[in-house]
């Protein structure tokens, strides 16, 4: 997977082929094979950036393509439930465990590489199956997807740094807008459904 969207990426960095023609690529991963095979290729084809939201258990599947990233010289975020051991890696923890995450027997890598090649998979128990898989490939689907990563991740330090501020107005307005624009989604709902139990 690795070879196949590194050469994808020079063809569609050439000059020679007009931006217009490149397609924009989006399919199901539908088993653990593909996911980690996508997973590992995306992290391989990382050129500047790459954002990672990923169950710790399974940081360790991935831990040598991660490092080998960041001696090329990517900047790697990795959102996870507590900070890991890999050298360069800037790793984002939430300042509060959420039980409801934290303790759930589902797991899952998301995961954006350079706005170009997008990845999320949520496993079932075990990671034998793959509940909900996505992978997508193009400028215009891809930078809505890291866009949207890189704000959880960016969302998650800020909350953070505003409860370390003292400021209790901040905080108070920062709780608000997270309640009405995430938790009143139904958040939790919405990512236990997304792994299929009972399906």
């Amino acid at each position: 997977y690795g070879a196949v969207i590194r050469d994808a990426s020079r063809r569609d960095a050439s000059k020679s082929i007009p931006k217009q023609t490149i397609p924009e690529l989006l399919f199901n991963v539908e088993n653990t094979e593909n996911a980690w095979g996508l997973t590992k290729g995306i992290i391989i084809s990382a050129e500047k950036v790459l954002l990672m939201d990923i169950s710790f258990e399974l940081i360790e599947t991935i831990e040598n393509e991660i490092s080998e990233a960041i001696s090329r010289g990517v900047t790697v975020y990795v959102k996870t439930s507590q900070a890991g051991n890999i050298s360069g890696c800037k790793f984002i923890t939430p300042k509060m465990e959420n039980p409801e995450l934290t303790h759930t027997p589902h797991r899952w890598v998301e995961l954006s590489a350079d706005s170009n090649h997008y990845l999320l998979a949520n496993f079932k128990e075990q990671q034998t199956q793959v509940s909900t898989g996505i992978y997508c490939k193009g400028q215009k689907l891809g930078y809505k997807f890291h866009s949207g990563l890189a704000h959880e991740i960016m969302v998650t330090q800020l909350s953070k740094l505003i409860e370390n501020s003292g400021d209790d107005k901040l905080k108070g307005q920062f709780i608000e807008l997270t309640h009405e624009t995430i938790w009143e989604a139904g958040t939790i709902e919405a990512f236990e459904a997304s792994f299929g139990e009972g399906n």
